[in-house]
């Protein structure tokens, strides 16, 4: 039998788990605690599905990836009962798992979680959770899905453990980096952001060889300085790699970004025509065409109107697909009937 993993995330209750027996978990939780089951694929064409679930548990969303099929619950009643899961393979049952889910209403009741642990990881079986997958595009997979789903705990984990034992991984060393910052910016832990990257950044042997890795981390580390309301280290951050990187898009865009939030608008404004004009391709194009449409739009003069209707033509360009697209078309419109130029 393949080892299942059930985890259980701690939000502001607490959580605990025990094994009844071989073949059922028992689950005891606080109401509205999300229980997350991950049960591993089989690799077959065949799938997870719920057979049965008490009253009053909520399948809160279900995913399928490429290592594990995840169902998040939550409960919205005290109650036990049994929660069953079928693996369906053409129509035939193939596989089953069963838990038992006691769910109670105050949190003293449930035995208490230690607060370094958020995240109670069980295994089926009483083993080592030292389970090796196969193959480097399986072991990024499976931690690019364990940060998508919001199990940053356990993806700091994994993480921490191909570091502790490199030479058992053939996985690039940048990209385990640039992991790492994607769990710390998801945590929202922007101090310790900026630590993990000074220490990185410290060490010349982490950037040998590796192209872009320094412009990555110094823009992750100014976002994070801006987060924490450090505006001197991150302006200077961002004019710094807008001077050394000047074919990066990024930099103009977050620069841009920065001077909006620090209501600088005609800095803000440059760097977005700036970069519209330097680049054909970037990230965030619906943003900084709406912020050029609607600053133009209250520019007094047809040179502003003119430039309002040529940026909102570029949303239309992109499509219903773009967020915006309905205030493009509608202001379009407006601007073609009253001011007989503008076409």
């Amino acid at each position: 039998m393949k080892k299942i993993i059930l985890l259980i995330f701690i939000t502001f209750s607490t959580i605990s788990l025990y094994s009844k027996n071989d073949n059922t978990i028992m689950i005891n939780a606080s109401i509205n605690t999300p229980i997350v089951i991950s049960l591993q694929n089989k690799y077959d064409n065949g799938e997870w599905q719920i057979e049965s679930k008490p009253d009053g548990l909520n399948l809160e969303t279900s995913r399928k990836g490429q290592l594990y099929t995840y169902f998040v619950f939550k409960a919205t009643k005290e109650f036990k009962g049994i929660l069953i899961f079928n693996y369906i393979k053409e129509n035939e049952k193939i596989d089953i798992r069963t838990y038992v889910v006691n769910i109670k209403g105050k949190d003293d009741e449930i035995p208490v979680a230690k607060e370094d642990k958020p995240l109670v990881i069980i295994p089926e079986k009483k083993e080592k959770d030292e389970t090796k997958i196969g193959t480097t595009y399986s072991i990024k997979k499976y931690i690019t899905e364990l940060i998508e789903t919001g199990l940053l705990q356990k993806a700091k984990q994994e993480i921490e453990k191909i570091l502790e034992n490199q030479e058992k991984y053939n996985i690039e060393k940048d990209w385990i980096i640039k992991q790492k910052v994607a769990i710390f910016e998801k945590m929202e832990d922007y101090n310790g952001l900026i630590n993990y990257i000074d220490e990185i950044l410290s060490n010349e042997d982490n950037l040998n060889n590796i192209k872009d890795l320094e412009l990555f981390l110094r823009l992750a580390r100014a976002k994070a300085y801006s987060k924490t309301d450090k505006n001197i280290e991150a302006e200077s951050e961002l004019v710094y790699l807008k001077n050394f990187y000047p074919d990066s898009p990024d930099v103009y865009y977050q620069l841009g970004l920065f001077y909006l939030k620090e209501k600088k608008l005609e800095k803000a404004i440059s760097l977005f025509e700036n970069l519209v004009r330097k680049f054909n391709e970037f990230e965030e194009k619906e943003f900084v065409y709406i912020t050029l449409a609607r600053h133009y739009y209250k520019v007094v003069g047809l040179n502003g109107y003119n430039l309002s209707y040529e940026y909102y033509k570029k949303i239309k360009d992109l499509g219903p697909i773009s967020i915006y697209y309905n205030e493009a078309i509608k202001m379009i419109e407006f601007l073609e009937n009253n001011f007989l130029n503008i076409r």
